[in-house]
């Protein structure tokens, strides 16, 4: 099922993500209904950490040499990146 059909509101940027990442949970034997469950039964404190800890890894990777990654995950979720290189 994908997100539209269980009546979630998406742009066709988030369906493609959401859906990408239902197919990668799948794929490594992981239910996605129950990772979300779990994910959503760590406090909103944990949950905002461990994105920002994404976020200092994905700039990590940036100042690295690898700006593909970060500019890929940002190009992904909509933003374009204006900040000079």
């Amino acid at each position: 099922m994908t997100t539209a059909q269980a009546g979630i509101p998406t742009t066709p940027t988030t369906e493609e993500l959401v859906d990408r990442a239902r197919a990668a949970l799948q794929r490594c034997g992981v239910d996605p209904h129950m990772a979300y469950l779990t994910w959503r039964s760590v406090p909103a404190p944990v949950r905002g950490g461990l994105i920002k800890r994404l976020g200092e890894l994905l700039t990590e990777h940036k100042a690295h040499g690898l700006p593909d990654l970060a500019q890929r995950t940002g190009t992904r979720a909509g933003r374009v990146d204006q900040a000079p290189r």
